[in-house]
């Protein structure tokens, strides 16, 4: 999952971008975009690699998802995209606009859980959680046990890894910490979250991309951090020594969508009904927590991998879903609020 981008971000640079060439639509072709690196290069093996074997389509990959360039192709015409992978906020606002509504007589959704799906235009994938970790080389004899301890620096002291952006997750945990229950957490009181935060400005080690949080990780640069929990693992995989604690979770999906003239709609059709079943998202759970959004999955994970699953028995309940429909609506208010409270 990436960091949801405002309505300014997609404009800003649409001019620089309307002259990008289509490639010509072809049935047995298809772009399929996500955000690149080590995940998508596991989407292409369990994903599209499989898919494009099974019918008889050429999967072409690109890399990273860029909304300023998704504008520019569906505004100027000229798209070369198929398949789109989108932060879900990013789905529910452009629904219609830069992305296609799913045929649901086309492409099957019926065994996704629909309580993770926000838009008409995004077949929900990937998900996971937005954590509190925390270094066990340092408390691994008194751990935390919630996110009110993230922000004791007395009894836990070190460096706090957090995002430099808004994202959705973040302030919601800011706010639990700030004694709001979890299902008071909507409408969002983003000043109160910041509030929150300022408590710990002096304190924090800013990250600005989910592989500098890693690094963060890798590095033990801090002794607790706020990250996806497919970066923990991965993490954690190469000996980082974090834990979860999954009290503190927010849990979300990426979608994968159509560009409103998308060159090779039906293939992008295909490929999405073949995602909406268990076995590809299961293989591909299987090599990284990212559970799957369909009911009733069975994943087999090895014993890493089920301490960082946002789905394992005993942590989904923990977890509480991120409200995308809300922050599709009020994101540029919180990033114009986030600005300000950083240079204050």
């Amino acid at each position: 999952m990436k960091k949801p981008i405002s309505a300014a971000a997609f404009a800003g640079s649409v001019a620089l971008l309307t002259a990008c060439g289509a490639s010509p639509g072809a049935e047995d072709a298809m772009t399929f975009v996500s955000w690149g690196g080590d995940g998508q290069a596991l989407q292409e093996q369990y994903w599209t690699d499989p898919f494009a074997e099974q019918n008889g389509i050429t999967v072409v990959q690109d890399s990273p998802t860029d909304y300023a360039k998704l504008q520019a192709m569906v505004q100027s015409g000229n798209v070369s995209w198929d398949v789109v992978q989108v932060a879900t906020d990013v789905a529910v606002a452009k629904c219609g606009e830069l992305l296609e509504p799913i045929d649901r007589t086309v492409v099957d959704m019926s065994q996704i859980d629909p309580d993770l799906i926000f838009s008409d235009c995004g077949l929900p994938v990937l998900q996971q959680s937005f954590v509190m970790v925390y270094n066990e080389d340092l408390f691994g004899n008194n751990p935390p046990t919630s996110i009110a301890d993230f922000f004791d620096t007395a009894k836990y002291p070190g460096k706090r890894g957090m995002w430099d952006y808004a994202v959705p997750g973040q302030l919601e945990l800011a706010l639990m910490a700030d004694g709001v229950a979890p299902e008071n957490l909507y409408p969002l009181d983003y000043e109160r979250a910041m509030a929150k935060l300022a408590t710990l400005r002096n304190d924090v080690s800013w990250y600005g991309t989910t592989a500098q949080s890693t690094e963060q990780l890798n590095s033990g640069g801090v002794a607790m951090a706020l990250v996806y929990s497919g970066r923990a693992h991965t993490a954690a995989k190469d000996g980082a020594p974090y834990a979860p604690v999954w009290n503190t979770a927010m849990r979300a999906t990426d979608q994968l969508t159509i560009p409103k003239g998308a060159p090779n709609k039906e293939a992008a059709q295909k490929f999405l009904s073949y995602i909406a079943t268990p076995a590809p998202q299961e293989q591909l759970a299987e090599a990284v927590p990212y559970a799957p959004t369909v009911e009733g999955s069975s994943v087999e994970l090895d014993e890493l991998g089920r301490k960082f699953s946002a789905t394992e028995s005993g942590h989904l309940d923990d977890t509480h879903i991120v409200d995308m429909k809300w922050w599709s609506e009020n994101n540029d208010r919180v990033d114009q609020a986030w600005l300000t409270w950083q240079a204050g």
